[in-house]
């Protein structure tokens, strides 16, 4: 995390702080605020010796909604500043355990585990020549390579069990349960056919283009493998209607149900990311809808190049 670019934070230099750099491998930031019965109250970092009494670096000082910039090491501590703090996991722990800050967030980074990088490459590694080049199940080569990792210790049990995202994971469960109930009642089928089957005389192109955006539309709302299995059969149908030959039509449910970039829940890794970075639920349309829109045409385009409408000889 490079604090020197978080709005609102102005970081004087070390030199002008008096105070030596933490030289640490796991150095995390968090955020405290002195309490009324705070011992620190009335005193500047210089004179408490900060750096040196805790092993910590404190990066910033905000107080009654301003950043103090100028020399805040010399600074009297008052009741209510919030103090930027940098430094180890073990040492953080050991200054809010003294009382004098109020936490304001909690050290759930563990230290790098350099001595064990070596075998976390192997593992991915592992995972991507078996995945690549042996006949094994993706699952089962990436299952392997996670118990690797958790049995060497690179990473524990109860840190994995914490990074999984498990709103997400039930999200996405959602989703595929929704998709199985649409394909099941066949109601995206009908949806299909109603909208193919209106453009059936309009020619081919007419053709590929709706089928091309029907699957773009649909892998937004439920599983682009949902999607394939239900629009393929109707795609053949209709080029076999107009005697054509099919494959240019299921080409272009193959990129369009694999066009999902509208909205965060078309995808399983559009979730993903929409959980992990904070996106909102617009910002994936004001890219992905453009993005859409321009894959389309270029599928209409470029299709029929590579796969022609050759007629059928019946």
């Amino acid at each position: 995390m490079d604090v020197s670019q978080t709005h609102g934070l102005a970081l004087g230099t070390q030199a002008e702080l008096g105070l030596d750099s933490v030289l640490t491998e796991s150095a995390i930031l968090m955020e405290g605020i002195l309490g009324p019965n705070s011992n620190l109250i009335g005193k500047s970092l210089k004179e408490l010796n900060f750096r040196q009494r805790f092993g910590v670096l404190i990066l910033a000082v905000h107080r009654k909604g301003e950043n103090l910039r100028e020399r805040f090491e010399e600074v009297k501590l008052a009741f209510g500043d919030t103090l930027l703090v940098e430094g180890p996991v073990d040492k953080m722990n050991a200054l809010f355990a003294e009382k004098d800050f109020v936490n304001l967030s909690r050290p759930k980074q563990r230290g790098f585990r350099r001595s064990k990088a070596p075998l976390a490459i192997a593992a991915l590694l592992l995972f991507l020549l078996l995945g690549s080049l042996s006949p094994i199940p993706i699952v089962g080569v990436a299952l392997a390579a996670v118990l690797l990792v958790l049995l060497t210790g690179c990473l524990e049990a109860t840190d994995a069990y914490r990074a999984v995202e498990w709103k997400v994971v039930f999200m996405i469960f959602g989703m595929l349960g929704l998709g199985l109930g649409l394909q099941q009642t066949q109601v995206v089928s009908l949806i299909a056919k109603t909208m193919v089957g209106q453009l059936e005389s309009l020619g081919p192109y007419a053709v590929l283009a709706i089928v091309y955006l029907a699957a773009a539309v649909l892998t937004e709302i439920i599983s682009n493998n949902a999607v394939a299995a239900l629009l393929t059969p109707v795609a053949i149908g209709i080029a076999q209607a107009l005697g054509l030959d099919p494959r240019p039509f299921v080409i272009a449910v193959m990129f369009g149900s694999s066009a999902s970039f509208a909205t965060p829940i078309g995808y399983q890794t559009n979730t993903y990311v929409y959980g992990a970075a904070g996106y909102r639920f617009g910002d994936f349309g004001r890219v992905g809808i453009p993005l859409t829109v321009v894959l389309w045409i270029v599928a209409i385009v470029l299709i029929p190049v590579y796969w022609p409408f050759v007629s059928m000889e019946i």
